[in-house]
């Protein structure tokens, strides 16, 4: 209870109807209108009321009390003593529980707990600031604000509220352009200041609206800081006589956000501001609420709250989080609700894609969900709010009518104002107050003579003019007539209809209009407000020069339609920016909205730029008032808006000539379909790197999506776009589901009888299932994923690849049992019964199976390296216990500067430059993930894997053979080689230790090792003295001269032209850089064969019978 005198309120119980005393508390209903219950009849109820009840006050009559001066000072303290006892601001109740979250309640302040603040801190301020100077508020929305603005009018200083989102250089200028001397700001832009104060000669004093422990420590000879609750207790003890307030005195300076150059300083007087209130104060009968989130720097939102204060009203405070905006809205319940249309545009965004995603062929059932949408939209809007308001920018006519049909139950006022002049008209009918006229523009087309009705540019003169702009004369003229009229900058049609009051009808702002090529003039925010009803869009910057014969477009996609697009086509949402399928049926939509508004082929995007970046007030694409900042979105976008037919021309000519077709006028078409192959790809993207100076990757080009169109794009956009946009696609793909690990016990079997094995037709997984059939029990089994034909038998695979290696011995055939299957599909591609019978059956699972290809794209090698691996994880959690992981990586993943054998998670994939490696990273990001929940896994990074040290055996694809196999082949060697070693390691050695360590488990799992040479590997002279062994001559040329060489070899068929992609030089090492520390803990170096001239005699032996033809 917050008054001891009782009184009778203006509200009473609806059960048993008793009249609530004045101060006291009344339970109100969230749902029923205007419903309220006593504590009592709360309590006892039974059944109790259906709905949420949350207590507020009851009040009554207030004080009777006569404003006897015409100024705001005077009205604001009458309205202090009139509505002393009643609730005037609120703020969210941080949780008990945990400080960073808020609780569903607010607190409310008194107008006298307000206003007696308000004095004190006048009085303090006094002992800092003299009367008619300046002192800036920057801080969130929050009572310290009101307070420091209504202490300011007490004393005649000048208040100029500065956005807590401006710019460092806008806020300089602001603070240098008024000369403000005193800064009162929260803890969160103190800093800010504090960084600033040293360009800001005026600025004396920082006042801190929160305690900030280290604020004493700030304060120099330039510069004081002070807590504000300080100042409050300072000035409780002070007093001094209010200054004369004349009608003319500046009383505030709002800074226009503005659309380019520095800002601009509306100076208001007393006598403007007061105009734009009733005249007059009487005690207000009846509840005014208001949700206050727009910042209270906006010239609106800061008189909403004064108008809400002088009724005896009260203000919540949003807390300024934008993702609680609509919980706090029902929270608050007010009855009124203003939002510029940016927020109108999300809400409408949001149903269009609910709208969308209502499947149903039937009309009647269509029509009958779109009602049960509308309804759940209208639910946003508190049942208690009766008025709605679109503020600050033209709405669509498109969204003003779904606002209509959606909160038809309240009132929608569409404003139109300037801060310059106040208001001008609402539902476009222009204020009684308001004197105007039009100004025709006609090199623009608009003039005062147009039929049916005037068009041209509106001026104004309203009892809320502003004085000018501050130490801004310039400015002042240019926007000010002879005879005082204002000059709006906006293009408006002027209907004069008899017998009902004059409307006027906003185009565009002048400065938005913009010129295409053949001469036509553009209103871009109509435009914007047109293809704003697509529900693929969330914002939208339409664009257009004199180069130009059609607009072009900004698409900021509605990214819950975006993912559905996304799920329904096998992509990443982060993908769709450049994915040409989601393009087109974005073009599709805005050609289609073109058509239905009869727009002209002009008005119709020729061309888009999609990008899921918002425009925000943060990166400065909307101005503070929530404005598209068309200078800053044309600097953003210009390159990316750039016509480009003449790129795409040299383009054509380019990829005509390294494939020998000619591309159709199709752009569309994938150039590489008939027949392209990794040469192709590599002789493309050497040739556009050395005509056009661009840079575009082997691998981006083997996109399934590329064509012209999107080769132009990309040609036009940066590498780092580039690098950006893949680093996303691995990071979400990194992404795994832990609940079918977490808890699980492991499988454990020191003395396995069934092995699952990946790889096993390939290199390292042949030599893994060799040893593993001469280490393992007699008794075990080795079950071996195969990927072949259904008319090929998989055993046959695995013999053909363990007799090319000179493994295979019969007694092998009892022990093996192939598995027909595919690692990149679900579960193999296997029947539920087989993959469950697979799952109980083994012990331990060797995973050795990858795509190895250096030139290929990330996209190409993730069903076989990613979704393998996530097959393998799956494998390993099927059943009640966890089965270990023999993992096999690659050094592959280490970017440059990274040499230890660390965990994956310090890794960054950044520097990863091809899709190999990119495809293991993630995949090793998997494995880990799976281990730390709990799957016990050893990773193995291997290096290159040299021949065998018994047989001369060895992988005709690595990097190391194909390089000596070309060399012996073109009788050279580059100069400097034989001072080094190939850094290789062989092969039988790594496969031996890797399955040595497997029997030693669990001490490996959950380590990384490098299984790599520790000193190197092989010396390269020893190939050389080895090739003159075998009778072949060998003489060194130049690096350049032997690469250019090699790369114009053949091997197996295949062209060695995709080496250039590569870094060869890297491959001649004079010492390890890798470190493998961990791996030879627990495996000797002694084991290692020596790789002498006897080693490299049978390598190179192998190499002349089996890889060079």
């Amino acid at each position: 209870m917050l008054n001891p005198v009782k009184k009778p309120s203006f509200f009473y119980c609806d059960v048993c109807h008793r009249t609530f005393d004045h101060g006291t508390y009344r339970y109100n209903c969230t749902v029923c209108g205007n419903y309220d219950q006593c504590e009592e009849c709360t309590t006892n109820m039974n059944p109790p009321h259906p709905h949420i009840l949350v207590p507020e006050l009851a009040f009554g009559s207030g004080e009777d009390r006569t404003c006897h001066e015409k100024s705001m000072r005077a009205e604001i303290y009458t309205a202090m003593e009139i509505y002393c006892d009643r609730h005037c601001l609120g703020v969210r109740d941080v949780s008990k529980d945990n400080p960073e979250n808020y609780s569903n309640s607010y607190t409310w302040l008194t107008y006298k707990s307000i206003g007696d603040r308000a004095i004190n801190f006048g009085y303090g301020l006094r002992q800092l600031i003299e009367p008619r100077s300046y002192l800036a508020i920057c801080s969130s929305n929050r009572p310290e604000w009101i307070i420091t603005d209504w202490a300011c009018m007490f004393h005649c200083i000048i208040s100029v509220p500065i956005y807590n989102l401006t710019s460092d250089r806008d806020i300089a200028f602001i603070i240098n352009n008024t000369a403000v001397s005193v800064i009162v700001c929260d803890k969160e832009t103190l800093p800010k200041f504090l960084k600033l104060h040293s360009e800001c000669s005026s600025l004396r004093h920082i006042i801190c609206m929160d305690s900030v422990s280290e604020l004493a420590s700030h304060t120099s000879m330039s510069i004081s800081v002070h807590y504000m609750n300080d100042i409050e207790h300072i000035g409780s003890s002070r007093s001094y006589s209010y200054p004369t307030a004349q009608p003319t005195d500046c009383l505030t300076i709002i800074y226009t956000s503005g659309s380019s150059g520095s800002p601009k300083g509306v100076m208001i007087s007393d006598s403007a501001l007061r105009s734009i209130f009733p005249e007059g104060l009487s005690p207000h009968t009846g509840e005014s609420i208001i949700f206050s989130y727009q910042p209270l720097s906006w010239y609106g939102g800061r008189n909403s709250v004064l108008w809400t204060f002088l009724c005896g009203g009260r203000v919540g405070f949003s807390t300024g989080n934008v993702s609680r905006l609509m919980e706090e809205l029902a929270l608050i319940r007010p009855m009124m609700f203003p939002a510029p249309p940016s927020i109108w545009n999300k809400i409408y965004s949001e149903y269009k894609t609910a709208l969308s995603l209502i499947e149903t062929d039937n009309p009647q059932e269509f029509k009958q969900k779109e009602i049960e949408l509308i309804e759940n939209f209208s639910k946003l809007i508190p049942l208690r709010c009766e008025t709605i308001a679109i503020v600050g920018a033209l709405i669509s006519p498109i969204v003003l009518d779904f606002l209509k049909r959606c909160f038809g139950r309240c009132r929608i006022e569409d404003g139109y104002g300037i801060t310059e002049c106040g208001g001008i008209s609402f539902n476009n009918v222009v204020d009684p107050s308001v004197v105007y006229r039009l100004e025709s523009v006609p090199e623009m087309g608009f003039t005062t003579d147009d039929k049916p009705f005037p068009r041209g540019e509106l001026l104004t003169k309203t009892p809320q003019m502003f004085s000018g702009y501050v130490n801004n004369p310039e400015e002042t003229r240019a926007t000010l007539t002879d005879d005082g009229f204002f000059r709006t900058g906006d293009i408006v049609e002027l209907r004069q209809i008899p017998s009902q009051p004059p409307q006027i009808h906003i185009i565009d702002r002048k400065k938005s209009f913009f010129k295409l090529a053949q001469g036509q003039f553009i209103s871009p925010e109509f435009l914007q407000g047109v293809f704003s009803q697509s529900s693929f869009i969330d914002q939208i910057y339409v664009h257009g020069d004199l180069l130009e014969d059609n607009v072009t477009a900004i698409i900021i996609p509605n990214k819950d339609r975006a993912q559905v697009f996304a799920n329904n086509n096998n992509n990443g949402i982060k993908l769709l920016d450049s994915d040409p399928k989601f393009y087109n049926t974005i073009m599709r939509e805005l050609h289609s909205i073109g058509l239905k508004e009869s727009l002209r082929k002009h008005e119709i995007p020729s061309r888009i730029v999609i990008d899921f970046e918002p425009f925000t007030v943060e990166n400065g694409l909307l101005t503070s008032s929530m404005k598209p900042c068309r200078p800053k979105l044309a600097a953003k976008y210009v390159d990316r808006l750039k016509k480009t037919f003449n790129i795409e021309k040299q383009l054509k000519t380019i990829i005509e000539t390294v494939t020998g077709e000619i591309l159709t006028d199709d752009n569309e078409v994938n150039f590489l379909i008939g027949g392209g192959n990794s040469l192709t790809a590599v002789r493309l993207s050497r040739m556009i790197r050395e005509d056009l100076g661009v840079t575009v990757p082997v691998s981006i080009l083997f996109e399934p999506t590329m064509n012209l169109k999107r080769l132009t794009e990309l040609a036009q956009s940066s590498s780092s776009a580039l690098e950006q946009k893949i680093t996303t696609r691995l990071l979400l793909d990194t992404e795994l589901e832990l609940e079918s690990i977490i808890g699980k016990p492991r499988k454990v079997n020191s003395s396995p009888s069934m092995v699952f094995i990946t790889g096993a037709t390939g290199f390292v997984g042949a030599f893994l299932l060799f040893e593993m059939l001469h280490k393992y029990p007699t008794n075990c089994k080795f079950i071996c994923l195969v990927r072949c034909q259904s008319s090929m038998d998989p055993m046959n695979r695995i013999r053909e690849n363990l007799l090319f290696l000179h493994l295979w011995q019969d007694n092998f055939q009892e022990r093996i049992i192939p598995l027909r299957g595919d690692l990149a599909q679900i579960k193999f591609g296997l029947d539920n019964k087989t993959y469950d019978t697979l799952a109980n059956q083994i012990d331990i699972i060797f995973c050795c199976g990858a795509t190895v290809n250096f030139v290929l794209p990330y996209s190409q090698l993730y069903g076989s390296n990613v979704c393998g691996t996530r097959e393998i994880i799956r494998l390993a959690t099927h059943t009640s216990c966890c089965i270990p992981v023999q993992y096999i990586s690659t050094i592959s993943v280490l970017p440059p500067g990274i040499v230890h054998e660390v965990h994956i998670d310090e890794i960054p994939p950044d520097d990863l430059t091809n899709g190999y490696a990119q495809s293991k990273w993630v995949a090793e990001k998997l494995i880990a993930k799976a281990n730390r929940a709990g799957l016990p896994v050893a990773i193995y990074r291997l290096g290159s894997m040299c021949s065998d040290s018994k047989t001369g055996s060895c992988n005709p694809l690595d990097i190391n053979t194909i390089i000596v196999a070309t060399s012996l082949r073109i009788g050279c060697y580059p100069v400097g080689a034989l001072d080094t070693k190939l850094n290789t390691l062989p092969i039988n050695f790594a496969a031996e230790s890797i399955v040595h360590l497997s029997l030693m488990q669990p001490d490996v799992y959950g380590n990384v090792y490098h299984v790599i040479h520790p000193h190197g590997g092989l010396p390269f002279q020893n190939v050389i003295t080895s090739a003159n062994h075998l009778s072949i001559k060998m003489e060194s040329v130049p690096f350049d001269e032997w690469k250019t060489r090699l790369v114009h070899q053949t091997l197996h068929g295949r062209s060695l032209e995709s080496l250039n992609e590569f870094a060869m030089d890297s491959c001649f090492v004079k010492y390890s850089v890798l470190s493998c520390e961990k791996f030879y803990t627990i495996v000797s170096q002694q084991n290692i064969p020596a790789m002498d001239i006897t080693y490299v005699n049978m390598w190179l032996t192998f190499i002349l019978q089996n890889v060079v033809q």
